[in-house]
């Protein structure tokens, strides 16, 4: 499963996110679009607005920070894999 947040910084959402996702022990890859053009512009591939954070988990796209959603993202896409 792919888990991958786009963030920034000084973003307090994103730092929560990230403490959430390391907290229930779900790998994934952070990418600070303050610091990468190339982050930046495959955050406006997902997600046009840019805003963060930005999830994309598996085939789904969440934009900002709801544990609810993102929790739920998580199970559909472990469902869709097979229970992986």
């Amino acid at each position: 499963m792919s888990v991958t947040v786009y963030v920034t910084s000084w973003c307090p959402h994103c730092r929560r996110a990230q403490r959430w996702l390391r907290r229930h022990k779900i790998r994934y890859q952070a990418i600070d679009v303050g610091r990468s053009a190339a982050g930046q512009r495959a955050l406006r591939a997902v997600n046009p607005r840019g805003g963060v954070p930005t999830f994309v988990i598996g085939r789904r796209v969440i934009r900002g920070w709801s544990p609810l959603a993102v929790r739920y993202a998580i199970q559909a896409e472990k469902a869709r894999l097979g229970g992986s």
